[in-house]
């Protein structure tokens, strides 16, 4: 295809007359080759069926049908895009798969934020569901049904749980379909914002790393981020990401 679209682009250019013709592909050669010609229609041996009648249908009829046809996938790329503000991308993972839009759909009308729920959909449970591929897992078959997802997105939004511990939850209820903020209340994964405890382990992390310490304050800048994983690490994923910033910026920089 494309060696015919560069070769019609180069005879049009030139102003010679294209010619309807059948022509193979050469492998070898790496061009196509002209197998026979057609100079009409009536070449191919076309003639109505006689026992079909002409079929034609009044507008009011296809107007019908049409009103009947499910929202199409372009259709719903468009409107994603136009009336929710997600991106190319986004919109095209969603409209993928029907059972996968339609689960974004029933996030979406239990009032999650539409670029948070197509980011989690998009992003955390569509891996679910390709990990799963091998059992040819939709959308509409796993457990966690969309007012599930939209449990734990509320968690998140509110801040009750980090981003980390919610891909943890969505991993675990995904299959059984337990409640997410049940999971996260009775294994006690609520996200940590107790500014005391928080101040006590950034404390116990500087006094840990004291040699990555001095190289941060000597101006290796990149070391910050290293000390911010050691804090969360330390309090496996669940402190506010916010509050460990500021104390960590604070204690480094010996403000009170």
């Amino acid at each position: 295809m494309e060696f015919e679209v560069a070769r019609h682009t180069e005879a049009l250019e030139r102003g010679e007359p294209l010619s309807q013709q059948t022509r193979g592909w050469d492998e070898g050669k790496g061009r196509t080759i002209v197998q026979r010609s057609k100079e009409e229609a009536n070449d191919y041996r076309y003639f109505p069926e006689p026992d079909l009648p002409p079929l034609r249908p009044s507008e009011e009829w296809v107007d019908e049908l049409r009103a009947r046809l499910p929202e199409l996938p372009a259709a719903r790329r468009a409107r994603y895009e136009r009336n929710l503000g997600l991106s190319p991308y986004d919109a095209g993972v969603l409209t993928s798969d029907v059972a996968l839009a339609d689960y974004f759909d029933g996030v979406v009308e239990l009032e999650i934020p539409q670029k948070l729920a197509a980011n989690w959909v998009a992003g955390e449970f569509s891996r679910l569901l390709n990990v799963h591929a091998a059992d040819r897992l939709r959308a509409s078959d796993v457990a966690l049904r969309p007012d599930g997802l939209a449990e734990l997105l509320r968690e998140v939004e509110a801040g009750r749980v980090s981003a980390g511990v919610a891909k943890t939850v969505l991993a675990e209820t995904f299959e059984s379909g337990e409640s997410p903020a049940a999971v996260i209340r009775d294994r006690g994964l609520g996200q940590v914002s107790d500014l005391a405890q928080i101040a006590d382990e950034v404390r116990s992390t500087l006094a840990e790393y004291p040699a990555q310490v001095a190289e941060y304050r000597s101006g290796k800048q990149q070391l910050y981020g290293f000390l911010v994983g050691q804090v969360m690490k330390r309090m496996a994923g669940r402190a506010d990401a916010r509050l460990v910033n500021e104390e960590l910026r604070r204690q480094l920089e010996g403000t009170s």
